[in-house]
């Protein structure tokens, strides 16, 4: 597994604040794109990427990561929501 520079905060039962440190590869998030969002723990994140779909939501692809499955969605004023699935 390849090494994640982050820091997940537990604030209550249902939710976590996740800090991460961008690879030196990586580009930093778009000016479109808000760089502080919410993240959404889900079971399937699959089988929530294609309800919300359906239901006309805008929504990135999937992408898998460092044992994560994950992708954004965007509320009706354009806002980033993220839907995260943790692999065990």
């Amino acid at each position: 597994m390849k090494e994640e520079k982050l820091v997940v905060l537990s604030i209550s039962n249902d939710s976590s604040l996740t800090i991460r440190q961008i690879k030196s590869n990586e580009k930093l998030v778009p000016a479109t794109v808000s760089g502080c969002y919410p993240i959404f723990s889900v079971e399937d994140a699959q089988k929530t990427h294609d309800q919300l779909a359906k239901k006309g939501v805008k929504v990135d692809e999937l992408m898998e990561g460092d044992g994560v499955i994950f992708f954004r969605f965007f509320d009706p004023d354009g806002n980033v929501l993220e839907a995260c699935e943790v692999l065990e």
